[in-house]
């Protein structure tokens, strides 16, 4: 939530400026994280696991870091259902329907990436810059980077501007990509069954004759997103009562992957029921609307395989406790709401218009060829909820975690974090 990121931009001021007074050297974390993404195995599935170390020093009234970070991506292996809908599959799928026969769908293994991200950043009250890449090892290697700027315009009114380019994490296809797997001899049998089928009976002459292997993406690589944009926020805050507002505006890249464009608005208000010495609880309200261009939801040859949709509203009732007294500092956030979204119908290969012309050629003879996905509409409840605990061993050294969950969307997700944090050199 917009409210619960300020909040954190606060606290790490505060820690920036006590630890730019101390002089200390201090390695930020190492951290271990997992995160889990519901949904079907070998396409939307996705379990992430994460290990980082950070160092970081202070360059004038800010600091200035280094990390690491190795992911590890499993999205399962296709059940062959799902295998249809992998890649280039569509088109042996369709050959097998056309020609009453049984389908022979290239083979898809288990979906697996690795790599090491790396990335520097400086960070002050005012200025955040950060460069990176996407992790070593996992795909194309993409740069990486963000730049906001956050004045303060009074004691109780904020502002935020940024940019930024940042890998989709959605999925391993929008994460890390893959390669159409359709260059096996099983593809083309199936072209070649095609071929046969739409062969003109006078001149013995098929379109599928004039199309190259290129055509139909046949063992290209595709998937591995990247969004660009940026935005810009207000907020204001009288003793912890307030409300905020922010847009943004994003443009998907990925490789032979159909171009998108995506804008979020979101806005809402909170008040400070309690505040104790210690502790407090806030409540508020949290409105959020998004709007692509396109739907890019799916996993055959051409999708980013993330969550688009043309329409997405939700509002949530977001409450918040903390609790710190020097030693624990414990917070939770719950946030129950509604969602409605609508996915409008896509192709089956959005950006090959050979494949996607043998299959709408398909169709016409064979009604049950899937030549495009259907559109989606739904409505329903929602939730959101995370939480963290860290403990302070001694004045330089903290370790903790946090856990979340989040299902808004059209996906179930799970995230933890455990992490130690240690100042190095200084004064105690």
């Amino acid at each position: 939530m917009a409210r619960e990121k300020a909040e954190r931009a606060r606290l790490e001021a505060e820690r920036i400026r006590e630890e730019q007074r101390r002089g200390r050297k201090v390695l930020d974390s190492i951290e271990t994280g997992y995160r889990e993404r519901s949904g079907e195995a070998g396409l939307s599935a996705l379990k992430e696991l994460t290990g980082s170390a950070a160092i970081s020093t202070g360059v004038g009234n800010g600091r200035l870091s280094a990390k690491a970070e190795a992911v590890v991506l499993d999205g399962g292996a296709p059940s062959a259902s799902g295998q249809a809908r992998f890649g280039g599959n569509g088109l042996p799928e369709a050959a097998a329907i056309v020609g009453r026969v049984d389908q022979a769908n290239v083979p898809v293994g288990t979906q697996h990436a690795s790599g090491v991200a790396l990335s520097a950043s400086y960070t002050s009250p005012l200025l955040h810059l950060e460069a990176g890449t996407t992790p070593l090892g996992l795909g194309n290697t993409k740069a990486t980077w963000h730049a906001a700027v956050t004045p303060k315009f009074s004691s109780v009114a904020s502002g935020r501007l940024w940019f930024e380019r940042q890998p989709v994490k959605d999925s391993l296809i929008s994460y890390a990509g893959a390669r159409n797997p359709a260059n096996d001899t099983a593809v083309g049998a199936a072209l070649t069954r095609i071929a046969d089928m739409s062969r003109d009976p006078v001149t013995g002459l098929s379109p599928v004759d004039y199309a190259t292997g290129a055509a139909y993406g046949l063992g290209e690589r595709w998937g591995q997103v990247m969004k660009t944009g940026g935005g810009l926020s207000l907020s204001y805050d009288r003793s912890g009562t307030g409300f905020y507002g922010d847009a943004s505006f994003h443009r998907y890249r990925g490789l032979n992957v159909r171009h998108n464009y995506g804008i979020q608005l979101n806005a809402g208000g909170y008040m400070r029921f309690y505040e104790g010495d210690a502790s407090s609880f806030t409540g508020g309200i949290n409105v959020n609307y998004q709007n692509f261009a396109n739907n890019q939801n799916f996993f055959t040859y051409g999708h980013g395989g993330y969550f688009s949709p043309q329409s997405f509203l939700s509002v949530s009732f977001p409450v918040r406790y903390r609790y710190d007294n020097g030693r624990w500092d414990i917070h939770g956030n719950f946030a129950p709401g509604y969602q409605s979204y609508d996915q409008e119908q896509a192709n089956v290969f959005p950006t090959s218009d050979a494949a996607q012309g043998l299959l709408n050629r398909l169709k016409l003879q064979d009604s049950d060829v899937r030549s495009t996905y259907d559109a989606i509409s739904k409505t329903g409840f929602a939730l959101s909820a995370d939480g963290a605990i860290y403990y302070r061993l001694t004045s330089s050294t903290r370790v903790g975690g946090e856990m979340g969950i989040n299902t808004f969307g059209n996906y179930d997700e799970f995230r933890s974090l455990i992490g130690i944090r240690q100042s190095l050199g200084g004064g105690q």
